[in-house]
């Protein structure tokens, strides 16, 4: 614990208790003039700082002094009310992003809202002291961490701060002058969990977690489709992770951050499977559609794009057809939409009719795996469906739903929602797409678990 100004009788006396932002203005004027270079190193900060209030006599109120220092640091040097938020420990200047938060809103300069992965909400007030100094905190980590300029002619700008965590900034004339810059961050950190702590959440049964392994293992391409923060990325690992043999060549293309971390290494260190992680480059102009391009150029047994959001939909969708087992991601509303949406995407590159492209997309990623947060106070995650789409020898679309998540109850128990409900097994694949299966040396009895699974079954 650090040392309580408020009971500090030295301080007391001296009667210099102010508040936060007047000792603040005066630190910050003191470091500007006498100690500009020690502003670059937070632990050589602290001394100077230190040094300085208990020379002055100063404190505030309701805090330590070490808490007044670190206060002062993150305003100084770091990002202001964000960083206990975004980091749990700052250690010789390292950031050690949090892992229970999933998101960081500001919708106005006297409040943020933070979002954690259980669910819960904290609305944080009095962060910042006017609309002027919560722009300047952003405008601080755009630029320390992606080299953005955040201003007049940039007024909306997206940015990363220590690869795995996204901004959206918007301000300068876009939003209310008075409330200042709103801000969406979100922590990119799938969950690591293994796969029997995936079932027992409850996002899926162990069945239909097998069958989406079965199927990506043996040939078939999967689109993952849900919301922002459904868990779509939390699915594609886990799927990879219990897929993938280590003498498989695994070719791995995201957007900007890498997320997906599938190298395995031997007791020495060197890495033991084929793993080929490629992140987008934008300042090179290069893109999840020339990544693909050149993906399949190297050979690949497996592809994993980890979001398709434009373009590289349409080249996605030629790489599934020419027999690579790819698994992706996309925002959609249902699995029934992901295919309209899929088409969409595919015309930012291509001036096919949209039934040519239909048919594309359902011949590439026949199955569709959706899936999203249910209203109740936890906002758990569900595969909500589990579909198969195939075009049958006489050239008709045919659906057909494998696995659902029904709603079986929806209470409210000591002020907290609570929604029940059970997967149900709908139907078996179709005879068409268990014949790519058996193309792909599925084993007799790994198609007989698929297609027959019976109580006590397991994933393995």
């Amino acid at each position: 614990m650090g040392r309580n100004l408020l009971n500090n009788k030295f301080f007391n006396d001296k009667k210099n208790n102010k508040d936060f932002y007047s000792i603040l203005d005066e630190v910050q004027e003191y470091m500007y003039r006498i100690y500009t270079k020690a502003l670059d190193d937070r632990e050589e900060m602290i001394p100077y700082i230190r040094k300085y209030i208990n020379d002055n006599s100063l404190y505030t109120e309701e805090i330590s002094e070490d808490e007044l220092i670190d206060k002062l640091i993150s305003e100084m040097a770091g990002f202001g009310c964000y960083d206990k938020y975004l980091y749990k420990k700052i250690i010789n200047n390292k950031y050690i992003v949090r892992d229970d938060i999933e998101e960081i809103n500001s919708n106005h300069w006297k409040s943020i809202i933070v979002k954690y992965k259980n669910g819960k909400k904290e609305h944080v007030k009095n962060c910042f002291r006017s609309p002027e100094h919560a722009e300047n905190i952003v405008k601080r980590m755009l630029r320390k961490c992606s080299d953005i300029v955040f201003d007049n002619a940039n007024p909306i700008v997206r940015g990363h701060l220590d690869g795995n965590i996204r901004i959206t900034a918007v301000g300068m004339g876009i939003t209310d002058k008075d409330k200042g810059v709103a801000v969406s961050i979100r922590i990119v950190n799938p969950e690591h969990m293994s796969e029997e702590e995936y079932i027992k959440k409850g996002t899926a049964s162990e069945e239909m977690f097998y069958a989406i392994k079965t199927f990506y293992k043996y040939g078939m391409s999967i689109c993952i489709a849900g919301p922002t923060g459904s868990g779509k990325t939390t699915t594609a690992s886990l799927i990879v992770e219990n897929t993938i043999e280590d003498d498989d060549r695994l070719i791995t293309i995201e957007e900007d951050v890498r997320e997906f971390d599938f190298v395995k290494y031997d007791k020495d260190a060197i890495p033991k499977n084929e793993v080929i992680h490629l992140v987008t480059k934008h300042s090179h102009d290069i893109d999840q559609d020339k990544l693909i391009e050149l993906s399949l150029t190297m050979n690949p047994n497996y592809l994993i794009v980890s979001e398709m959001k434009g373009k590289e939909a349409d080249s996605a969708k030629k790489a599934a057809n020419i027999g690579i087992p790819i698994l992706s991601t996309t925002h959609s509303n249902s699995a029934t939409d992901t295919y309209p949406r899929l088409v969409d995407l595919c015309k930012e590159k291509s001036k096919m009719d949209y039934d040519t492209l239909l048919r594309g997309v359902i011949k590439a990623f026949p199955i569709i795996v959706f899936q999203k947060k249910l209203k109740d106070t936890l906002e758990s995650k569900r595969v909500m469906e589990i579909k198969e789409t195939i075009i049958d020898f006489e050239g008709n679309i045919r659906e057909n739903t494998l696995f659902e998540f029904n709603e079986i109850e929806d209470s409210i128990i000591n002020g907290e929602r609570h929604i029940k409900g059970e997967f149900k097994k709908i139907n078996n694949i179709s005879e068409q797409s268990q014949n790519i299966l058996k193309l792909n040396n599925i084993p007799k009895e790994e198609l007989d678990r698929l297609l027959n699974w019976k109580d006590g079954d397991k994933c393995d």
